[in-house]
């Protein structure tokens, strides 16, 4: 099963070199797994071409059997773990959801199954997908943007599936010197802390770019969104927050936002999850929950943006 599992990253991927890195393993060794296999079926899987490995007529038909046949043993671990003293999620979460919609659903969850163990790693959306595709995963919850949202969106094996949207916007101190700032151009003094996700940063640099201005630096880079906040309440960093999650504070008065257009950063969130194959009734029964939390706490589902 180890040897299909390579078969199929090296078909996906056409290089053995690729296949090699993603599976943790010497390109040497991978080779040779792979004209073992061969030898085994007494066919030949695998061709050079001028773009890399290619597959052969045979290997092409060979291909569906072999997914199928891992998404069945997927399929068959699954239900062992869930007729088993204690089955497991594995979970993976952007930073943003762990102050409320994840608790709420991971207590629901618990409380549902008290022999439930969720593991959580809390990573970036480019992280989740890495660990979904090496299988270390089973359900990744992040933030897309929403410029490049489909009701199918798919990265290469993994597909997404929508449920809410999320506002991310600059944060200040109601008494920073830069507080009544409207116009992106008059923000060059400020020190800035984004939040540790390429998607953010990008979006962040692109607004600078779009009006041809000059990027500023930023001075702190975090997954933490206790300290992207800590970093606005006590200095004079302005920082890109999840609106939600800044709602108390500037209801309370310690933070403000900035008023700039450019710097309003729109993004979806959901679930991730690899394509293809069926989802265990533990990560089944976790969504479900999820959109349990949303709907109680009056956040309807959008009507989100084609194409």
């Amino acid at each position: 099963m180890r040897r299909l599992e390579q078969f199929v990253a090296v078909a996906r991927t056409g290089s053995l070199g690729k296949a090699a890195q993603e599976m943790g393993m010497t390109q040497p060794t991978l080779t040779r797994n792979m004209r073992g296999l061969e030898t085994d079926l007494g066919s030949r899987l695998f061709a050079r071409g001028p773009s890399g490995t290619m597959l052969t007529p045979a290997g092409s038909r060979f291909l569906p059997r072999a997914e199928e046949l891992l998404n069945s043993l997927e399929r068959a671990l699954s239900e062992i773990d869930e007729e088993g003293a204690q089955a497991t999620l594995k979970l993976g979460i952007s930073p943003n959801f762990h102050f409320d919609l994840i608790p709420a659903a991971i207590n629901r969850n618990v409380q549902e199954n008290p022999l439930l163990n969720i593991h959580v790693i809390s990573a970036t959306r480019e992280q989740i997908v890495e660990d979904l595709r090496r299988k270390e995963m089973d359900l990744g919850f992040c933030l897309i943007p929403s410029f490049f949202y489909t009701r199918s969106t798919e990265l290469n094996e993994i597909e997404f599936e929508a449920v809410g949207e999320e506002l991310i916007l600059p944060y200040v101190r109601p008494d920073h010197p830069y507080a009544a700032v409207t116009r992106l151009e008059d923000t060059a003094g400020i020190r800035w802390a984004v939040p540790h996700q390429l998607s953010v940063s990008y979006r962040f640099e692109s607004s600078f770019y779009r009006n041809k201005l000059p990027v500023p630096p930023q001075s702190l880079n975090a997954t933490s969104l206790s300290l992207l906040r800590s970093s606005a309440l006590e200095s004079d960093m302005a920082a890109l927050l999840p609106a939600r999650y800044a709602r108390a504070d500037v209801e309370a008065g310690r933070l403000a936002v900035l008023d700039i257009e450019a710097m309003r950063f729109d993004f979806v969130f959901g679930f991730m999850e690899r394509r293809g194959v069926r989802p265990s009734a533990v990560s089944s029964r976790f969504k479900s929950l999820v959109r349990t939390v949303l709907g109680q706490d009056g956040t309807a589902v959008p009507s989100l943006p084609k194409g």
